[in-house]
């Protein structure tokens, strides 16, 4: 199991009419799980605080959304620097494929919420023992 600490954020654009920007961020506290210990495929679950606006043009009264944000994801971590024979102790960069929910709740009731499913590259730093 890893415990960590998730900063995210989002920029979208949308081009047909009517044209929007969006604008998110978060910070998270992340849970990871390692199902199968030789193969390195990993769920990873979070929740933390983080807010963002939806803007359109010509239209200036566009509400932000705000408050609680949680998130899921799929990773297959790679450890490019890692050796061949087993380390003294654990820890080093991993990078790799991520495949993952990230959802922002309303600030209040009528606002927007964001739902966003992403695929990215996850990077990462490990220490332990």
């Amino acid at each position: 199991m890893t415990i960590g600490l998730e900063i995210t954020g989002s920029y979208a654009l949308r081009s047909a009419d009517p044209r929007q920007r969006l604008l998110q961020g978060a910070v998270l506290i992340d849970f990871g799980f390692l199902p199968v210990p030789r193969i390195p495929l990993s769920l990873h679950v979070g929740f933390g605080a983080g807010g963002g606006a939806v803007r359109q043009a010509g239209r200036s009264a566009r509400s932000g959304f705000g408050g609680a944000v949680f998130t899921g994801a799929v990773r297959y971590e790679i450890f490019p620097l890692a050796a061949r024979k087993r380390p003294r102790r654990g820890g080093g960069f991993s990078l790799g494929p991520e495949l993952g929910w990230l959802g922002f709740t309303p600030a209040a009731a009528g606002r927007p919420m964001s739902n966003t499913v992403y695929i990215g590259l996850f990077m990462g730093f490990y220490f332990g023992t």
